[in-house]
């Protein structure tokens, strides 16, 4: 099941920041925090190529994922996840992120080296590609007929919407 490919932001750029450490005038939490916000959207990608995702805003009020604007080919599986706040009429955020198809986790420094994000502003992110999100599984003995020294396996998966657990374990089995 760790073999499964999903879809994963692995790099974001906004407007007016060269680093994660900055803060943005009238957002409230600082980019910090909103690039954990961003590391928590869940998405679907139709295609191989990398796909990238703009999201401008401005006036006060709640930035959710729901405000990306997208291709064809990205789904976002979580659009009510709050990316940021902003505090004010004047205050205003404009962002884009990086999608990638791949499989299992990468750390920054790898989606860097991996993805080629080497362009100044750009923020290399963790990326956990694997659309598992839990697996729980019981071996049990069971009877065939007279026979009583068989197993069942019985396996519990849970996915991020992506793919259904029996497709997961489909193509587990077929890898």
């Amino acid at each position: 099941l760790s073999s499964i490919e999903g879809a994963a932001p692995t790099a974001v750029k906004f407007e007016g920041a060269w680093h994660e450490f900055t803060t943005l005038p009238g957002v409230v939490e600082d980019l910090t925090e909103i690039v954990l916000n961003i590391k928590e959207l869940r998405f679907a990608l139709h295609g191989d190529s990398p796909v990238f995702i703009d999201l401008k805003k401005k006036g006060p009020g709640k930035v959710l994922a729901s405000d990306f604007e997208v291709p064809s080919q990205v789904e976002i599986l979580t659009p009510d996840k709050v990316i940021a706040t902003l505090d004010s009429e004047s205050s205003e955020i404009e962002l884009s992120v990086r999608i990638d198809k791949d499989k299992g986790f990468l750390l920054s420094e790898d989606t860097q080296e991996i993805f080629d994000i080497s362009t100044l502003g750009w923020i290399p992110l963790d990326a956990d590609f694997s659309p598992i999100k839990k697996v729980a599984f019981r071996v049990e003995n069971t009877r065939v007929g007279r026979r009583t020294d068989y197993n069942r396996l019985t396996m519990d998966v849970w996915t991020d919407s992506s793919i259904t657990p029996k497709d997961a374990v489909v193509k587990a089995a077929n890898i």
